[in-house]
C-alpha cells in the first residue's frame, strides 16, 4: 500500500507493508533539490522486500529549494516525530527503524544516528562524509558509500556550498570505529555523484550504471544490506 503524508512539518510517501504485524521499517532521505518521488524512483527497494515499510521523506521548501538543515537539530527531530505518528496508523515497529540518505540526506543521516542512536538499527550513507562537528557513539551496522569520481562529495574531504566542513571516507570509517560501530567503507571508484541517470544530456554515468558494470544491482544490493543489517 502506497501513502501520501504531510503532517505540516513533513511530508513524503510511505510503502506500508501488508499485514497487521509490526514491520522492520527503513526511513530514505533525499538529496540537495530533490523530493520524496524523486528518491522513490531511484531506489525502489520495495519491490524486492515485501514485508518491510519504505517512508520517502520529502524535506522542506527554503528559499525555492528542498533540503535538509544541518545548522539544527529541527528536521531530525520532526522525521522521528512523524514515524511515532505513521506507527499509529500503520504497522510500523518504531524499534526497528533502519535509515538510508543520500547526499545532503546522507549528512542528515549522519545527525540523526547521533540524536537516535538506540532507536535507528542500521544506516546506509550515500555519496556523505561525517559532519566535522558530530563525533559518532554509535554500536550498530553502517555503510558509508563514497564514488570515486564524485566532485559534488570528495571522498579525501572537503566543505559544502553551505560552508559545512566534512569528513574524507577513510576519517568517517574511523571515526564510527572509534564510537563503536560495525563500520564498512565501500568506495566505488568510477561512481559520480547521482545515483541514476536523470539528466540524458548532461549525465553519462550514474552510480547505478557504475555498479552494474560489476554486475551489481544497485537498488536489490542496498535493499539486501539493510535487510540483513
Amino acid at each position: 500500500m502506497e501513502v501520501a503524508f504531510d503532517n505540516g512539518n513533513m511530508s513524503g510517501i510511505a510503502v506500508i507493508a501488508d499485514g497487521t504485524d509490526k514491520k522492520e521499517t527503513v526511513i530514505i532521505l533525499h538529496g540537495f533539490g530533490g523530493q520524496a518521488s524523486t528518491i522513490k524512483n531511484q531506489l525502489p527497494m520495495y519491490n524486492y522486500y515485501s514485508d518491510v515499510n519504505y517512508i520517502y521523506f520529502t524535506a522542506p521548501l527554503r528559499n525555492g529549494v528542498r533540503y535538509w538543515e544541518m545548522a539544527t537539530n529541527n528536521d531530525a527531530n520532526e522525521i522521528m516525530a512523524t514515524i511515532l505518528e505513521l506507527a499509529q496508523l500503520y504497522p510500523i515497529d518504531i524499534n526497528k527503524l533502519k535509515l538510508i540518505g543520500h547526499s545532503n540526506g546522507g549528512l542528515k543521516s549522519h545527525k540523526i544516528i547521533k540524536l537516535f542512536k538506540n532507536s535507528i538499527k542500521g544506516a546506509i550513507i550515500l555519496c556523505a562524509g561525517k559532519p566535522d562537528d558530530i563525533a559518532p557513539d554509535y554500536d550498530k551496522c553502517i555503510i558509508s558509500f563514497f564514488g570515486g569520481s564524485d566532485t559534488t562529495i570528495n571522498i579525501d574531504g572537503g566543505t559544502t556550498n553551505s560552508g559545512m566542513t566534512y569528513n574524507s571516507a577513510d576519517a568517517t570509517g574511523k571515526a564510527y570505529l572509534a564510537g563503536g560501530a560495525q563500520i564498512v567503507n565501500e568506495v566505488y571508484w568510477n561512481s559520480p555523484h547521482n545515483l541514476t541517470i536523470t539528466d540524458p544530456a548532461t549525465q553519462t554515468t550514474s552510480l547505478a550504471v557504475e555498479m552494474a558494470s560489476y554486475g551489481i544491482d544497485m537498488v536489490k544490493y542496498f535493499a539486501d544490506k539493510l535487510k540483513n543489517m
